[in-house]
């Protein structure tokens, strides 16, 4: 709304009685201009803070995202883009935990990857098939990522940030980071670009 809408109200909610003198240039008159002001100010500043409530939005809140989920980490590149800075912070405010293929490929999806995984399972006689794959009993253990590829993060204008490069490529350096820090620990991880 705007100041005339927030003086209208203003005045609607104002007491009847002489001491409340609504005229134009009395004291009290003045004194509703001036919060009619500061509620018109904030009502237009509010939609600007509501997203910086979101650290996929926010842009200048976005250092105390960070610092309070103490990124950069061992998993972040040093030089990073909004958008990945946002991207960062928003999976590891998310993130839960867990250790399904599910949950991985999640994670890596609001990292930006789209990722495959694939187990193998060990060939045992009289339970496997002809046609299945002759993998040794400790294969049970391993886990392969697909990767496709590098990441291209294009400038996009009002999410980028003047200055930002309009291509940038990005290796999967800070996904392999993070899985190989919440793989399970029994388990041997390997990443396969294709």
């Amino acid at each position: 709304m705007d100041i005339t809408a927030y003086r209208q109200q203003l005045v609607a909610l104002s007491p009847p009685g002489l001491a409340w003198n609504t005229e134009p240039n009395s004291d009290y008159s003045a004194c509703l201009d001036v919060f009619a002001s500061a509620l018109a100010r904030f009502d237009n500043n509010i939609a600007i803070a509501l997203e910086e409530l979101d650290p996929r939005t926010a842009t200048a809140l976005l250092p105390e995202w960070e610092r309070l989920l103490a990124l950069p980490d061992t998993c972040t590149p040093a030089a990073q883009t909004i958008q990945q800075r946002r991207e960062a912070a928003h999976a590891k405010y998310v993130m839960k935990g867990g250790q399904s293929k599910a949950y991985f490929i999640a994670l890596a999806a609001k990292l930006g990857y789209s990722i495959t995984i694939d187990t193998f399972k060990p060939f045992i006689c009289g339970i496997s098939q002809c046609g299945y794959e002759l993998n040794p009993a400790d294969m049970r253990f391993v886990w392969r990522v697909n990767v496709p590829g590098e990441r291209s993060i294009y400038f996009r204008a009002g999410v980028s940030a003047p200055g930002e490069e309009l291509l940038h490529i990005v290796s999967a350096a800070e996904l392999e980071c993070v899985f190989r820090k919440l793989q399970p620990s029994h388990t041997d991880l390997f990443f396969n670009y294709q």
